[in-house]
């Protein structure tokens, strides 16, 4: 009976001491971090086992860095500077919001397009605006225009425009002249533009003259409700610009690119990627039409309409569909993702949400300390009762947990 009462008193005394910290804030976040244990460039791969996880709980504002494979949570003051923070988590009241990195484009945060899921825990997808900027792969494609239902058109000018500057006359009272058809004359309706670098008697070209001149270096492809524009060699043969799909010259948007928009929703997707054998720049814009009950292909294969021919794209890596009004893009099981760019704060909710910050994948969701509180005082109860009641909580702030990945990838990030 002693023996009894003694073993009962000692429980009680291992759980007082490992009873956790209690927030004055009523929600936590649980944060899963997985970081693949390869130098991947950027990338991180969904179907290896090659992994390193930890868990935290985090209890207010703070960044989160990593130090080779390993993930370092620093709050307060206490925080080291030669440390990159690959994000940061803010607190507001009992809200959480996941804050991007800006310091550097390597630590840029992506949303992870699979881990929005719906209740019954069937990926969603991601509704596409004007001006996200998605990343399969290693490939990214920018999200330049968008025509609704209701015939309303938005778009994003500043990705794909350029201001043509007025050049100064030049010296010794020598006339303007066009460096393609060699012609002093402008009009109006076609005038001379200066849409690259080039000064002197080169900085001048009649905007008609340069537009058949991009149409002669592009192709158009059409395939199911896909339009595909390419363009091979897209810079300034002389001083080697980058030139513009449109220009605003004197107020006007001039289309240096021929795009035919239907009259019915679409969306458009830039692309630009350099050469690897000649190091040019190649442009492509695709219109994608929306039609309910269909769906657009991307991936390496044959059989999709928008096909990226990268060797970190799966063959079939994703699909863009029009549902209720809105293009939704939704991710194929790729190897390497289906992502989108945040650049504003996202609040962290009671879904799951993952992101991704290189070769590092973060799953965050919001959870309330009420339920965690009820689980506590039933094993109190357990324990008075001389039941075998155990707590699984550690003191602390940030609960942390290291475990040895040879499980599968899709319960390692959380997805």
């Amino acid at each position: 009976m002693n023996n009894y009462i003694y073993q009962i008193k000692k429980k009680k005394e291992q759980m007082t001491t490992t009873l956790p910290f209690i927030s004055k804030n009523k929600n936590y976040v649980e944060m899963k971090a997985v970081t693949w244990q390869k130098d991947s460039h950027g990338l991180f791969d969904y179907e290896t086992k090659s992994l390193s996880v930890k868990k935290h709980r985090v209890e207010g504002s703070c960044k989160v860095c990593r130090e080779e494979n390993e993930i370092v949570i620093q709050e307060g003051k206490n925080k080291d500077e030669a440390l990159q923070a690959l994000t940061s988590i803010q607190a507001q009241g009992d809200q959480y919001f996941i804050q991007p990195s800006q310091s550097t484009t390597e630590n840029d945060n992506y949303l992870i397009v699979r881990s929005l899921k719906n209740a019954d825990g069937v990926q969603k997808g991601y509704t596409l605006q004007e001006g996200d900027l998605l990343k399969l792969g290693r490939v990214e494609y920018h999200v330049i225009e968008i025509r609704d239902a209701k015939g309303q058109i938005r778009s994003v000018k500043d990705v794909f425009q350029s201001e043509a500057k007025i050049a100064p006359p030049l010296e010794g009272g020598v006339a303007k002249q066009c460096k393609i058809c060699l012609i002093e004359e402008e009009t109006p309706e076609d005038p001379f533009i200066t849409p690259c670098r080039c000064n002197g008697s080169c900085a001048y070209v009649h905007f008609n003259c340069l537009k058949h001149w991009l149409d002669s270096r592009g192709y158009k492809k059409e395939s199911g409700n896909t339009i595909s524009y390419k363009w091979k060699k897209l810079e300034c043969e002389v001083c080697q610009e980058l030139l513009p799909q449109q220009i605003r010259f004197k107020g006007k948007v001039l289309d240096l690119a021929s795009l035919e928009r239907p009259n019915q929703p679409y969306i458009i997707l830039e692309n630009t990627q350099i050469s690897e054998k000649d190091k040019k720049a190649q442009r492509g814009i695709y219109l994608i039409k929306g039609t309910p009950d269909d769906q657009v292909k991307l991936g390496r294969g044959h059989q999709c309409e928008i096909r990226i021919s990268d060797i970190s794209v799966s063959r079939l890596h994703a699909f863009i569909k029009y549902e209720k009004g809105n293009f939704v893009i939704v991710d194929n099981n790729s190897k390497f993702g289906t992502l989108v760019r945040l650049s504003t704060p996202y609040l962290i909710c009671m879904d799951k949400i993952a992101i991704q910050v290189g070769r590092t994948v973060l799953t965050f969701v919001m959870k309330s300390f009420s339920s965690l509180n009820a689980n506590t005082h039933a094993a109190i109860t357990a324990l008075h009762n001389g039941e075998q009641g155990k707590l699984n909580f550690q003191p602390g702030i940030n609960k942390t947990q290291s475990i040895n990945s040879q499980k599968k990838h899709d319960k390692h990030s959380g997805l």
